[in-house]
């Protein structure tokens, strides 16, 4: 997974973004840099020999290359969104943060660089402000906005703590039969789990004796256990008949919480502190509007709210992290992303944004777009520095 640095000239993209790099052992690209090397050319000289077309052209092409990379901070020019194409390219591996300063900051910062094509001619400002006005719309599509008033290292130092996710890092285990199952509770433990989700739903017929036998691992393993057996409807394998007496018999058995689907209606038969009542549409995101009520209406039954839908564009991503927003303003704990295509990008944006667990599988996904673990704790791993 990638960082990428969007916004006006004399954010501060480059030098932040070499720091980041330097601080987490990245590599920084630089497109700017990379068109000039290409060109052996300035990009006031493209500019001026080729026009401002061809330069975007080669720009598409930069940042093409530039966000296939892993585990990069890239640095994009100040225009870089004015195309969609790039904005695509950027959002299918990387996470996004504008550095927005001050018109005023900007101009003082690039005062003496003659370098900038689109800053000739009227005053500096007044040009910065022009620009901010025709293009902040774009720059605010980014996942995070950060205040880059300030000195390089305070800007960076920014990015760096938002990178650091407070969210619990959770092994998804699947498997048909109880031994398969245990050996993969060995495992989440030895690749540095704090919780293992024990989906009940992927054994054709889970007893409560398998129950207690995965309980008692986890415990003996030191790990948290989510006990879950899903709803064909929401994602679930097989139809578990003597469902509702495993889930009883994982709370007697110790487990820490049972994951319950808040259509079933029958959530008020479990202690609220152990249930992590969920939803799933795996259909589509409903509007904003509708998932805050739900929310609410989620948050009197459960200690934990999970809220998962199918998110196929950036505007439904953007949904859920607006909820994740809001319920920490209300003080509801949520878990909430997105499945399908970009649900890597979609849980470590989550987590970012104050998602209580995010999950991963040990062994095969068991939702479209599934991170494996592994993947997972290695962002996050590498983004602690």
């Amino acid at each position: 997974m990638n960082i990428a640095l969007v916004g006006l000239m004399g954010a501060g993209k480059s030098s932040v973004g070499r720091a980041v790099a330097r601080r987490l052992k990245m590599r920084f690209a630089d497109t700017d840099e990379m068109i000039e090397m290409a060109q052996c050319a300035t990009i006031a000289q493209i500019f001026e020999s080729q026009g401002e077309e061809a330069f975007r052209q080669m720009e598409k092409l930069a940042i093409r290359s530039a966000a296939s990379e892993e585990n990069a901070v890239i640095s994009t020019g100040g225009g870089a969104l004015l195309l969609a194409e790039n904005l695509q390219a950027l959002r299918e591996n990387s996470v996004l943060f504008y550095l927005k300063a001050r018109p005023e900051v900007l101009a003082e910062r690039i005062k003496n660089n003659l370098e900038r094509p689109l800053l000739t001619g009227m005053g500096k400002t007044a040009k910065i402000t022009r620009l901010l006005k025709h293009r902040e719309e774009k720059y605010l599509q980014a996942d995070f906005v950060i205040d880059a008033n300030g000195p390089i290292e305070s800007t960076s130092a920014i990015i760096l703590h938002k990178l650091k996710s407070k969210a619990a890092l959770v092994a998804v285990i699947a498997e048909e039969d109880i031994g398969a199952l245990l050996r993969k509770i060995n495992a989440a433990k030895k690749r540095g789990a704090e919780i293992a989700e024990l989906r009940l739903d992927f054994m054709k017929s889970p007893t409560p004796e398998n129950v207690k036998k995965a309980v008692s691992k986890c415990r003996k393993a030191g790990l948290k256990c989510i006990i879950t057996c899903r709803e064909k409807r929401e994602g679930g394998k097989w139809k578990i008949a003597n469902k509702m007496e495993l889930l009883k018999k994982a709370l007697e058995d110790g487990a820490d919480f049972i994951d319950l689907e808040f259509s079933l209606g029958k959530i008020a038969d479990f202690p609220k502190s152990k249930v992590i009542v969920s939803y799933h549409n795996l259909r589509k995101t409903p509007p904003l509007g509708i998932l805050i009520r739900l929310m609410e209406k989620m948050s009197k039954a459960g200690k934990i709210v999970k809220i998962v839908c199918k998110t196929p564009n950036f505007e439904d991503q953007k949904a859920l992290m607006r909820l994740l927003e809001t319920a920490k303003k209300r003080q509801i704990r949520l878990i909430a992303f997105g499945v399908g295509r970009g649900s890597k990008r979609s849980r470590i944006v989550a987590s970012l944004t104050g998602s209580r667990f995010v999950y991963g599988h040990l062994g095969f996904s068991v939702a479209e777009g599934q991170p494996s673990f592994s993947e997972l704790k290695g962002v996050f791993d590498g983004w602690k520095g």
